[in-house]
């Protein structure tokens, strides 16, 4: 966590993906040096298991919904999160529920997700759990 909390994070996990993209023709070789990155404590890319990198990412995430209505790319695409009987800015415990819904829609190899394309509404598990719907905004 070193890497992380005390700075130089990017280029530490640059050189690890340039490390870890590397092949040098030989797969036994090339698996150790892979275990050998990942499993190193002050890993860059491990950092991201820290639960308080999870954290902060969900805290981020939620907030991004209540205070705009989407994350960055759904932003990018100018779509919004809205409840799915009023289309209103949907309150803040059910944007943690539909986060935590996230989970119903991952685990059964990301059913919950592939449910979008066949919904007459376009919901996802975790929309239809958390009473929400994202909708296309005009501007």
């Amino acid at each position: 966590m070193l890497a992380l909390y005390g700075g130089g994070y990017l280029g530490k996990l640059s050189a690890e993906w340039a490390a870890l993209s590397a092949s040098s023709g030989d797969p036994n070789a090339d698996a150790l040096r892979v275990l050998e990155i990942l499993g190193h404590p002050d890993s860059a890319i491990m950092a991201v298991a820290d639960i308080r990198v999870q954290i902060g990412l969900a805290i981020a995430i939620i907030l991004f919904w209540r205070f705009r209505g989407a994350t960055p790319g759904k932003m990018l695409i100018k779509a919004k999160i809205v409840t799915a009987e009023g289309l209103a800015q949907p309150s803040t415990g059910r944007l943690i529920g539909r986060f935590f819904a996230y989970f119903v829609s991952i685990f059964p190899a990301c059913l919950g997700f592939l449910w979008i394309a066949f919904d007459k509404r376009k919901q996802g598990w975790h929309d239809k759990l958390a009473g929400t719907v994202v909708i296309r905004t005009p501007d």
